[in-house]
């Protein structure tokens, strides 16, 4: 997918339009293999400049800004037109437009839900249904962006929003974002842009189940934002050590041990002893956070070294970490 910049004479188009105003169309393209175009897909042969949401008399006009692509089901492309507020599916084989949901040239009845605007992403689930991360507001007009769900009736031309997410307290996002479904029935949304003006708050990204119930939240500081965010299963094996530091005071000593990145740790052994090398086990402890802890209030006489293993489910060790000295007194770890 590129912007095609052209410069338009749009006086003949709409009164009021600039002679040379540079006017962005969309070009989509499928690749082979050795990189040879072999379906072009052009927004100029298929869209009126009057399907635009946007003014037709700036001297700079972002006709269509396509910013998503997706395959649907049959194997034909679902396209998703921030400036015309549109879903489009494009016959892949031929180039036509299948047909139009949102927007100007809508050609849908859509059921038990507004129409969306100004969206980011489109999907399609096995089941048929498709996806939509309605951004539905501008920086003028706010609004509480959403996530939708609508079942499509291609036949009958009605789409029949079955599922919908709105954030509480409302996020706006003023561009970008996304909404993935996860094959839990989770749907992981990203927020895009939001705007930081009264009545919105500041959200990256949530986790979401279907009945509403917010699982996961994850904000940036300000003025930092996420384009997309995608969940996947992911296991790290990191390449460092697993770290391990102390603190000592009246009441004994506090050891925290982690391993930055490990996903696969389901336990830590602790490992004690009077000298680096006679390092016996005192305990072994779940893992519970990012950081785990393990307080010794009676450690017997000079027992001031200490290492952590990282176990896995199976109770495999997987690394260890350097050896620590808790006491000023005893001799630099060799």
């Amino acid at each position: 997918m590129a912007y095609d910049a052209e410069t338009v004479d749009m006086s003949k188009i709409v009164q009021g339009g600039k002679k040379d105003a540079t006017v962005t169309g969309l070009v989509s393209q499928e690749l082979d293999p050795s990189k040879n175009v072999i379906f072009e897909w052009r927004s100029w042969d298929h869209f009126s400049f009057l399907d635009t949401t946007v003014s037709l008399t700036n001297p700079q006009i972002d006709l269509v800004q396509g910013n998503a692509l997706a395959l649907a089901n049959d194997g034909n492309l679902l396209l998703s037109s921030r400036d015309l507020s549109e879903i489009t599916k494009i016959n892949l084989q031929t180039g036509d437009v299948i047909w139009r949901l949102g927007g100007k040239a809508n050609m849908f009845q859509i059921v038990n839900g507004q129409p969306f605007a100004y969206q980011h992403d489109v999907r399609q689930l096995p089941n048929g249904d498709i996806t939509v991360f309605d951004n539905q507001g501008t920086t003028q007009n706010p609004a509480a962006s959403l996530a939708i769900e609508y079942q499509i009736n291609e036949t009958n031309k009605i789409a029949t929003q079955v599922w919908s997410f709105t954030h509480g307290p409302a996020v706006f996002a003023t561009y970008v974002g996304d909404a993935q479904r996860l094959s839990d029935g989770n749907i992981f949304l990203d927020w895009g842009a939001p705007f930081t003006g009264t009545g919105y708050v500041y959200d990256t990204m949530t986790e979401v189940a279907p009945d509403g119930h917010i699982l996961f939240d994850l904000s940036f500081d300000s003025p930092y934002v996420s384009y997309r965010a995608f969940r996947f299963p992911w296991q790290g094996f990191p390449d460092t050590q697993p770290a391990l530091a102390s603190k000592v005071d009246g009441n004994g000593i506090t050891l925290g041990y982690s391993w930055n990145g490990a996903t696969e740790v389901a336990a830590y052994r602790i490992f004690g002893g009077s000298s680096a090398q006679s390092l016996g086990l005192i305990e072994e402890k779940t893992r519970t956070d990012f950081e785990t802890q393990s307080h010794f209030a009676n450690l017997p006489q000079g027992e001031c070294y200490f290492q952590v293993a990282a176990v896995d489910k199976n109770g495999q060790e997987m690394a260890r970490s350097e050896t620590i000295s808790t006491d000023l007194g005893c001799p630099p770890v060799p």
